[in-house]
């Protein structure tokens, strides 16, 4: 292992081992540590931060620091990749969204905004365009209500809907900004792979394995952008999956009921008693398949999941012509959603 060490790397590992010689948990001071390697204070928190994500050391509290933050997001996007493409039980997730967030909080990494359970950010959206449409029906019904009756709902759906545009607001500032930071990132780091490569030209020296080490960090840099944007996106496997679920059971439903058919007549023409208790029981895995069936289609034909782009114009809409139901409180949030929407979407083409 230490051979893919970088010179610094294997330097500070080895000084971290001599200081965790009496305990196995350090406090490391990363002035004294630049002081004592020869090394600027960047340099020695980047060599930190990657022994950590090479896992040949473990950081329990994360200091303050931008390069802390960032390797915090990072480390919380790849957990919920691993979950969401299943290498780890949502146990397994659970426990270490927990352990995550506690390294994270004294860097001030915002992973507090998203919920324990990925998939409730893509649900956010839904329940906003729920309320929204539950506003713009209230408005076509308000001629056939009783004034009383139309005060009281046009108050629940508003503050119903403000109740979820916050949350989704906070949600889309922490993802917008995580990806705004992520794009300097890989900027400072294409410079760095040029500077690599000019110095590698003048000074007529192989730099290979620092290029393929810079590449290589662009390349997670943008996995990282694109995982988080994807939080925002309809869960399509997650449908497909319930898809062919339920073709698997029409065609056990097909083989049991083409059983019964048989088993039921036999037992009818011939009088046998346990042809008859076979066909009951063959009758009650029948039923209870078509119950399995009925609860996945309802599943897949319910509303669309709103996009992001769905969202955003859906809000344009309202904001035009906004109906006479919704507040200008609520207004201002789905406005204020609106644009960091549309800043977001200045990611999806990097």
């Amino acid at each position: 292992m230490a051979g893919e060490l970088s010179s610094l790397e294997y330097r500070l590992l080895s000084y971290l081992r001599e200081s965790a010689s009496t305990s196995p948990r350090v406090g490391v001071d990363i002035y004294e540590v630049a002081r004592r390697l020869g090394v600027s204070v960047d340099e020695a928190e980047e060599a930190l931060l990657r022994l950590a994500e090479g896992e040949y050391l473990k950081i329990v509290k994360a200091p303050p620091t931008e390069k802390a933050r960032e390797y915090c997001l990072s480390r919380f996007v790849k957990l919920i990749t691993d979950y969401m493409e299943g290498r780890i039980s949502q146990k397994e997730y659970l426990d270490k969204w927990a352990e995550l967030r506690s390294t994270a909080e004294g860097a001030g990494a915002p992973l507090g905004i998203f919920p324990r359970e990925p998939a409730q950010v893509r649900e956010i959206m839904p329940s906003l365009v729920k309320n929204i449409q539950a506003l713009q029906k209230l408005d076509s019904e308000s001629a056939t209500l009783h004034p009383e009756v139309y005060e009281r709902l046009r108050a629940e759906y508003n503050e119903s809907l403000l109740e979820v545009a916050k949350t989704l607001k906070a949600i889309l500032l922490t993802i917008g900004e995580s990806c705004r930071k992520l794009e300097e990132r890989i900027r400072e780091l294409e410079n760095e792979l040029k500077a690599i490569e000019v110095d590698e030209k003048i000074r007529n020296i192989d730099r290979t394995a620092d290029k393929q080490r810079t590449k290589a960090k662009i390349e997670d840099t943008r996995k990282t952008i694109a995982t988080l944007l994807s939080l925002l996106q309809p869960h399509q496997a997650e449908r497909q999956r319930y898809m062919e679920e339920a073709e698997k059971i029409k065609a056990t439903l097909t083989t049991l009921q083409q059983r019964h058919e048989l088993v039921s007549a036999r037992a009818m023409i011939e009088g046998n008693p346990r042809l008859q208790e076979e066909a009951n029981k063959l009758e009650k895995q029948i039923n209870q398949l078509k119950q399995q069936l009925a609860t996945l289609q309802a599943t897949l034909t319910q509303a669309k999941p709103a996009t992001p782009e769905e969202l955003a114009t859906l809000i344009t809409d309202i904001a035009e012509k906004p109906p006479s139901t919704i507040t200008q409180e609520t207004l201002t949030q789905l406005k204020e959603i609106n644009a960091i929407l549309q800043r977001i979407k200045t990611y999806q083409t990097t």
